[in-house]
């Protein structure tokens, strides 16, 4: 389990692999929040698309699984940001924390 206030692409693994599940906590007070994933050792957040994103509301707990699970050929990098797309957007407001299960 981490936790993240930042929206630059923090790198998980510098390998290939699979994400098959993702928990993501959006404390309580803070506002919408987007967690990106990047294929790419350093992504350059506002620049790089990324490969998967989604949209956590505000004093939730998300959880999203895959049988097949998120193909990551090169790297996994990851941001949380109040934007979403390819966008930089800011820093959420409060903490996220997160848990990624993968190979």
């Amino acid at each position: 389990s981490n936790s993240t206030t930042a929206a630059d692409g923090n790198l998980l693994t510098g390998d290939s692999g699979r994400v098959y599940a993702l928990s993501v906590k959006n404390a309580v007070g803070g506002g919408v929040i987007f967690i990106k994933f990047y294929d790419d050792k350093q992504p350059t957040v506002g620049t790089t698309a990324p490969i998967f994103q989604f949209q956590c509301t505000a004093s939730t707990t998300h959880v999203i699984t895959s049988k097949t699970g998120l193909k990551i050929g090169t790297a996994l990098a990851i941001c949380m940001s109040d934007a979403g797309g390819t966008a930089a957007g800011s820093n959420p407001s409060s903490t996220c924390e997160y848990t990624i299960f993968g190979s």
